[in-house]
């Protein structure tokens, strides 16, 4: 997912807009305490999920997120799945 870029991923019966922007990129900073350029964990994935849902408009908390992706984690999946699409598209540009 490029920045800028807003996909959708289906969490349960709704399509949620994510989009992956300096805002949501910032959040991810302030709610983890590290870098954007550290992604080391299963926490770490989920924050940034949750900051670029938020970006993509949604109001949720994260409580609220955490509890829709605990009953669909699936949707965890599709966000990775994306993660690694930026991430090897990335690579064959080089």
């Amino acid at each position: 997912m490029k920045v800028l870029d807003t996909k959708k991923i289906k969490i349960g019966i709704v399509e949620y807009p994510v989009k992956m922007s300096m805002r949501s990129m910032i959040e991810f900073e302030k709610l983890s305490g590290h870098s954007i350029s550290k992604l080391d964990t299963l926490e770490d994935i989920t924050i940034l999920f949750y900051c670029t849902v938020k970006a993509g408009g949604s109001d949720k908390t994260y409580d609220q997120f955490m509890d829709l992706i605990d009953d669909k984690p699936e949707s965890l999946s599709a966000f990775s799945d994306l993660m690694i699409e930026k991430g090897e598209k990335k690579q064959t540009a080089r």
